[in-house]
């Protein structure tokens, strides 16, 4: 949902300058078409407004000027590949307010669109409630409609409630005609407009005003927009009265009719064609007297002023252009606060669209924040838990060599090695800490919180000290091995219990450790680390674990060096491992490029893989 709340988001700011540029481009052409026929008008304003939602959606869609809105896998599917870029400090107000822009323009959707159908429901009652026209007025109509080539039955209806002539409806049109009319003008008059409608009808113009409808409900916040359907709505109906023109052979009835109708100020209808839509003095004046249109410098006053606006915000969004292909985006706006290494620490150094919905990563030795995603969020941690089982265990002081025999209850949790291990199998703690930390044993886990010293009791007793020592003020241990859901913990306090795990030799070993070879009922067993980017030359890691549950999704933490310097880096709830191991990827890209972890340092920039358990 958060993804697609961006995309949104960000077509609706580009749509801000875009449907600009669109609309005065559209002005200035139109000035220059003044005097030509009004059709070559009405297709280039048509063609404007379908434009105004076309490339909003388009640049969204291609990338372009997107900041990694989607994630990689998102921008994969609709094959346009986006690499991570920095980000501003503009951009991320504008990504604050996102989730209140959709809203507030979903909001306004609904007020148009309802406006709309509501117009249209009012439509269809008037039609239900008109009494059919029989005789001359009727046959006139399907006479002109004859003329323009119209096989469609339409049907001529009365109605004293309507205040103005109109169309509408599509495969069954109806001509809607004010009682008032009928009496109160001339017939040759009434059947000028009568052919004007015929017009509309012929031309499907129905059609082409809702779609018109359509695009102005969804971009109802720009005026552009307002602008060029005015346009339209003008160009449509000189077209209709050109065309009823040629029908009667005489403009100056269609003339006198608009005048008439003027006088009476009937109201334009929103929701069908009205015979006096438009500008109805031009109109009139261009039916009495053809006449060449001069142009006039305050026509392109707006179209001057919406294209410098429409430039100056299409030059805002530069800055935020990803790269396609290839590497990631250069650094476009770097601060003089992080040019140097003195200079003040920025919240978010790096930026890097994660899939994960929690993310933290931290410079250990300043503690200083170089990318936050929701780090405060609490959420289950799975088996990223066993970094706090291990600590507890060597804090107990207890042998390393004592051998512990499993039990049923051990075996209670899902096995995910590739070897159940059996009631009774006995093993030292050494071992049983080596299973858990490297291939994940959840049955390890509880055997070494079973006999920890003074029981299980005893065991979560001593949690809740460690975890208070260490200042977390989130993170709940219900289960030593992490497969109970209510084991939870904020990305935060997930890098304090790294912080620490890397102050013990053993976790240090055995979490960077690849593989385990253990004589199990006579046969060695070799069991691999749950994280096969562990034993990579390329990767200098102190600690890591990895994490997975179906509330949990794939989380994975771990503490790397880089250029001398140690980064603590949290991912929690991806929805794969591959959408996790891409964010780290991505993460540790950008470590390379910041200015704070100077480049040089070579870190692999392969995609990561881990195996499908922990």
């Amino acid at each position: 949902m958060m993804i697609w709340t961006e995309t949104l988001g960000w077509m609706l700011l580009h749509a801000v300058w875009q449907v600009a540029l669109i609309a005065g481009l559209a002005a200035v052409l139109l000035a220059g078409m003044r005097n030509r026929h009004p059709r070559s008008r009405y297709a280039l304003a048509l063609i404007a407004l379908l434009a105004c939602w076309l490339v909003p959606v388009a640049t969204v869609l291609s990338g372009w000027g997107v900041p990694q809105v989607l994630s990689m896998d998102a921008w994969a599917a609709i094959g346009s590949p986006v690499s991570a870029v920095a980000e501003p400090g503009w951009m991320r107000s504008l990504r604050a307010w996102m989730p209140a822009l959709v809203c507030g323009w979903l909001a306004g959707v609904l007020l148009m669109g309802s406006r709309v159908v509501i117009g249209l429901w009012w439509l269809r009652r008037l039609v239900q409630q008109s009494s059919a026209l029989q005789g001359e007025l009727s046959s006139y109509v399907r006479s002109q409609l004859h003329k323009l080539g119209e096989r469609r039955a339409v049907r001529v209806l009365a109605h004293p409630q309507v205040t103005a002539m109109l169309t509408t409806g599509l495969l069954k049109p109806v001509i809607l005609v004010p009682s008032s009319l009928l009496t109160g003008m001339d017939p040759q008059m009434l059947q000028a407009l009568l052919a004007h409608e015929a017009a509309h009808i012929s031309r499907w113009d129905y059609l082409f005003l809702l779609l018109q409808q359509g695009i102005q409900t969804c971009l109802f916040f720009h005026p552009g927009v307002w602008w060029l359907c005015r346009q339209i709505d003008k160009e449509r109906e000189l077209i209709a009265d050109d065309i009823a023109r040629q029908l009667t052979g005489d403009g100056r009835q269609l003339a006198l009719a608009l005048q008439q109708l003027d006088q009476w100020q009937l109201a334009a209808q929103q929701h069908g064609l009205a015979a006096h839509g438009g500008d109805l003095l031009s109109r009139i004046r261009r039916l009495v007297r053809p006449e060449q249109q001069h142009l006039r410098w305050r026509t392109l006053a707006p179209a001057f002023v919406s294209v410098m606006l429409a430039l100056a915000g299409g030059g805002l969004w530069q800055p935020a252009v990803a790269e396609r292909g290839g590497s990631p985006a250069p650094l476009q706006r770097e601060s003089a606060a992080v040019r140097t290494a003195d200079a003040a620490p920025a919240k978010n150094t790096i930026y890097v669209d994660t899939h994960s919905s929690h993310a933290l990563v931290m410079d250990e030795a300043s503690g200083q924040v170089l990318l936050e995603k929701a780090a405060d969020t609490v959420v289950p941690m799975a088996s990223i838990s066993k970094l706090m089982t291990a600590m507890l265990v060597l804090d107990s002081g207890s042998a390393q060599d004592q051998m512990l025999t499993a039990d049923a209850t051990d075996l209670r949790d899902p096995n995910v090695l590739p070897m159940k291990l059996k009631a009774g199998m006995s093993l030292s703690r050494a071992d049983w800490l080596a299973l858990m930390l490297i291939p994940s044993s959840n049955q390890a886990a509880n055997v070494l919180a079973r006999h920890f010293p003074g029981g299980e009791k005893a065991f979560y007793a001593a949690a809740q000290r460690k975890m208070q020592a260490l200042g977390m003020r989130s993170m709940q241990f219900v289960s030593p091995s992490g497969v109970d859901e209510a084991n939870v913990a904020s990305a935060r306090d997930i890098a304090l219990l790294l912080k620490a795990a890397a102050s013990y030799p053993d976790i240090r070993r055995l979490t960077t450790t690849p593989e385990l070879v253990l004589n199990l009922q006579g046969k060695p067993q070799t069991f691999w680390h749950s994280n096969q980017l562990v034993g990579d030359r390329d990767w200098q890691l102190t600690v890591t674990k990895t994490g997975y549950s179906r509330k949990a999704g794939r989380c994975l933490s771990m503490m790397t060096s880089l250029n001398g310097r140690r980064v603590l880096i949290v991912l929690m709830h991806a929805d794969s491992a591959e959408q996790r191991t891409d964010d780290a990827r991505q993460i540790l890209q950008q470590l390379q490029k910041s200015p704070v972890l100077p480049q040089g340092a070579t870190m692999a920039t392969q995609t990561l893989t881990t195996m499908p358990v922990s």
